[in-house]
């Protein structure tokens, strides 16, 4: 149970040893033969590996002071408001990314026979800048009709009111595509972004959101 957090603070605890473990291996040098062969080849080599480790964290290269990004942590709030979709984010946790990439709503309606990760009927929105937000708002309007694909239930009759559960993607792209360059999920990877996290909700539309 104690694993996890040693680990996320693996940076700034090899810094602290880094300090005894050199002071030992001074001691040993001077002492004799024995005490100076254990130094080089104990002290020696763990002294490196924790200045290198703390180091690699300071400078960015392996994060080992900051926990793992938590995607339940990501999303304050999705679903409808108004005539929008939306997604909350709390983008702070995303600030790693924020020099190359940028954040987009990416929505689909989830069917047993249609692989999620080419499905190209989809909406999207337009492309979020990375900020220290903790409640950003992803929202994407949808058309008349919808690019969702949206199959009424079997004897609903024309201005009816059905449910669909509908994804809610968050994903991140590089600044430097556009959203019309994401034409299925499949498409994020592809171009080297990435899918973040899902979440789902039943969305309500009407006969006339249908696509002829």
């Amino acid at each position: 149970m104690y694993l996890l957090p040693i680990l996320d603070h693996l940076g700034a605890i090899a810094s602290l040893l880094s300090l005894p473990i050199g002071f030992l291996a001074l001691i040993g040098l001077r002492r004799g033969r024995i005490a100076r062969a254990l130094a080089l080849a104990v002290a020696v080599p763990v002294l490196i590996a924790a200045y290198a480790i703390d180091i690699s964290d300071r400078l960015g290269w392996v994060k080992f002071s900051e926990g793992p990004l938590c995607v339940c942590d990501v999303i304050n709030g999705w679903g409808q408001r108004g005539g929008s979709m939306f997604i909350q984010v709390n983008s702070r946790l995303l600030l790693n990314y924020k020099d190359h990439y940028k954040m987009m709503l990416v929505m689909a309606v989830p069917y047993a026979d249609i692989d999620r990760a080419t499905d190209t009927a989809i909406d999207k929105s337009s492309l979020f800048t990375i900020t220290d937000n903790a409640n950003l708002d992803l929202a994407v309007r949808l058309p008349t009709p919808p690019h969702l694909r949206l199959v009424p239930p079997p004897n609903i009759k024309s201005g009816d009111v059905f449910d669909l559960l509908v994804n809610f993607n968050l994903v991140i792209i590089p600044s430097d595509l556009s959203p019309e360059q994401i034409r299925s999920l499949s498409d994020v990877q592809k171009f080297g972004g990435k899918l973040i996290t899902t979440y789902s909700t039943n969305l309500q539309f009407t006969v006339t959101d249908v696509k002829p």
